[in-house]
């Protein structure tokens, strides 16, 4: 019996038990099995439980544990099982009528690491005889900064191509070495290459796979040449080289807009990670990938693709686990009835003061603290905490300002309780504004605070409810007013508030009264308010169909700093071609010197003239909505969807305006990969459109 002090990197399901990919501090690996039997639990008769003992092979108990919604203790039956027959037993459970399943949320996985404290690139203290594992402790702790991570053999394999690897045809595939060497292939099918990919492997032996379209491309491909030319190409380990768990792509609708999801090819023993398939790595780098894995207690192959409302209802079951809470199989605590005048008082969402059209110099931009989270927080707004009987006789004082909604007094929420120590580690990363890699991970935590005000209104998350949603608005709302009118008794105006920020100005004010203004507000409060920074001007925007009407989030301005804030222009929007954004951005640089600004209007649109724009410049890139097939009326988009084969809703279509003007559609539009030449005229009129937004009246 040996005891070593280890570092998790990932555990996955191998011959009925838990393998564990362990790394010490020399990154010499190690893969241990661990047996572990996962448990659901149901509210039923005895009889229902001594039936499905006859069905299937389980062990259970009785138990009594608490409900989310009510906080009643009910008594239950602890089902166990081995691994092999979770799946099974959960599907039958689920197909059943009049009886309550519980956990079934959670994988065998997911309940181990939850049950051991456990999480992806933990320190851990492990008692093993020979390949098993007999004991398993965390030396570690998810809400740690300073955590140290365990050496990592790193490949890159890399498609080189214009647009999306799927579409695309590419010239070749870039490989990064480990060790930094880098690789080029021009040729990507053949017996050679596949060889040189599995020599590769056997030699390096990666930890972690970094690609681009991994999933839906290069790992398949991989895989397909191993079996076409039946060359050993070890992507798993420590065995079954080739096995890939696989799930298919799918498009949904979310907040408005379909959403496309990619084929997902997970590694056993490595970590995959798809950047094209990743949005915590696209918006906060592998280290704020790792935070994320860290927080959740989700191997990494799956933080890397969920999304940041998901990572944040990890979390909550997580807390509802530790707190011997019954985690409901679907949600059961409906919208409560109101009244039509209660509805329009609390239905109103975040406030806003529209800001006036024009040019104002010397205005302070400053920002609540992750405002809806901190409210969240402090008033305990939770589904199980609203409108508790222990705390029926509340002071009116206590109620949500606006609202007869009142939250627990005496027993922290789930949802309070999960993003607490959430904001605790955010402050503290901010703290080292010097080190990219404190940045990208309180940047991670922060998308993570974003959504989870969003999923308390989300239909089916677990411990959202819409009245809580509703509860954290009005405070908002309420703290927005009071800070607008401490501002004006001291003398500032408030030029533009939208729900956490507010713009302030007071004639020749200096930066240490701004500062003093800001620490009364959040003083008398009671919520942090921060100085985002002061502009030397900020110029707000009309409407675009009518200049003399006010609106929300469209401006551009410099801080003192030199920095340069912008929202709502061509330049921050996805479609916009980088040359538009490209002339946009210099516009800026210069504003307001008309002189120069018309100087490089000029050669901008010259360069259009001559054709020395590249193309990939100028390509427009929108996402379909619907199968290309049920379109009616096919604009340039759908006429450019239409040349790609088995292009998804949800997913982007890149393309160049070559002709506008054709009357034969193909003419009008190419895709990226085939476009050669591109409209001038229409180019033309969207660089002076870009033009007029920023130096126009």
């Amino acid at each position: 019996m040996k005891k070593n002090e280890l570092f998790l990197l990932d555990t996955f399901i191998d011959n009925n038990k838990l393998l564990l990919c362990l790394v010490n501090n020399e990154a010499s690996k190690s893969f241990l099995y661990f047996n572990y039997t996962p448990t659901l639990y149901v509210k039923s008769s005895y009889k229902f439980i001594k039936n499905l003992s006859k069905f299937f092979k389980i062990s259970f108990y009785s138990t009594e544990m608490g409900e989310i919604y009510t906080g009643k203790k009910v008594k239950v039956y602890g089902i166990k099982m081995d691994i092999k027959n979770f799946w099974n037993v959960k599907a039958y459970l689920l197909n059943q009528e009049n009886i309550g399943v519980y956990n079934s949320d959670l994988s065998p996985l997911l309940q181990f690491y939850f049950e051991h404290n456990l999480f992806p690139f933990a320190k851990v203290e492990v008692t093993h005889n020979n390949n098993h594992i007999i004991s398993i402790k965390s030396l570690d702790n998810p809400m740690d900064i300073n955590y140290k991570l365990p050496p990592l053999n790193i490949l890159g394999i890399f498609p080189v191509c214009k647009g999306n690897p799927k579409y695309s045809q590419w010239t070749g595939i870039d490989i990064t070495m480990p060790n930094g060497e880098k690789l080029f292939f021009e040729k990507f099918d053949t017996e050679e290459f596949f060889i040189s990919i599995g020599n590769i492997f056997k030699e390096y032996d990666p930890d972690m796979v970094i690609t681009l379209s991994g999933d839906p491309v290069i790992i398949p491909l991989i895989k397909f040449g191993a079996q076409k030319y039946n060359i050993d190409i070890p992507l798993s380990r420590p065995t079954d080289n080739l096995k890939i768990v696989s799930k298919k792509s799918y498009s949904f609708f979310s907040y408005g807009k379909v959403v496309f999801k990619d084929s997902i090819s997970y590694l056993k023993g490595r970590i995959h990670i798809d950047i094209n398939n990743s949005f915590f790595v696209k918006n906060s780098g592998i280290d704020g990938l790792i935070e994320v894995a860290r927080l959740t207690s989700l191997p990494l192959q799956e933080a890397a693709r969920i999304s940041p409302g998901s990572s944040i209802s990890t979390m909550e079951l997580k807390t509802a686990y530790k707190n011997n809470y019954l985690i409901p199989s679907h949600k059961a605590f409906p919208e409560r009835f109101k009244r039509a005048i209660d509805f329009i008082k609390v239905d109103k969402g975040g406030l806003f003061f529209l800001p006036p059209v024009g040019i104002f110099k010397n205005v302070a931009e400053v920002d609540f603290f992750s405002m809806y989270p901190s409210i969240i927080e402090k008033f305990n707004i939770s589904v199980e905490t609203l409108n508790c009987k222990c705390c029926q006789h509340i002071s009116e004082k206590l109620k949500i300002p606006g609202t007869n909604y009142y939250f627990c007094q005496k027993k922290q929420g789930i949802i309070p309780e999960t993003i607490s120590p959430l904001l605790k580690k955010r402050k503290l990363y901010k703290n080292f504004k010097a080190s990219e890699v404190f940045k990208n991970r309180q940047n991670a935590i922060k998308w993570m605070l974003v959504t989870c005000f969003g999923y308390l209104g989300y239909k089916n998350a677990k411990f959202g409810c819409v009245e809580a949603h509703e509860a954290t608005t009005a405070a908002g709302r309420d703290i927005l007013l009071k800070a607008k009118e401490i501002a004006e008794n001291n003398g500032f105006k408030i030029i533009y508030a939208v729900t956490d920020s507010l713009y302030i100005y007071k004639k020749n004010a200096t930066r240490e009264e701004y500062t003093n203004i800001v620490k009364e507000i959040s003083t008398k409060t009671g919520f942090i308010l921060n100085i985002e920074g002061i502009y030397q001007f900020i110029k707000f925007l009309p409407s675009a169909e009518n200049k003399n009407k006010q609106v929300m989030n469209k401006f551009f301005g410099i801080f003192d700093n030199g920095k340069i804030k912008v929202r709502g222009l061509m330049l921050r929007k996805r479609d916009t071609p980088i040359f538009i954004k490209n002339f946009q951005q210099k516009l800026l640089k210069i504003f307001p010197d008309y002189k120069r600004a018309n100087k490089i209007l000029k050669e901008y649109l010259l360069m259009l003239q001559n054709g020395e724009v590249n193309i990939d410049e100028l390509v427009i890139k929108k996402r379909v909505s619907k199968p290309i097939s049920s379109y009616k009326n096919k604009n340039l988009n759908i006429i450019a969807a239409s040349s790609l084969t088995n292009i998804q809703p949800g997913e982007s279509v890149e393309y160049v305006i070559t002709d506008n003007r054709s009357k034969v559609s193909e003419e009008r539009v190419k895709i990226r990969q085939i476009a050669d030449s591109y409209d001038i005229e229409y180019y033309r009129e969207m660089l002076i459109k870009a033009y007029n937004e920023i130096m126009g009246n």
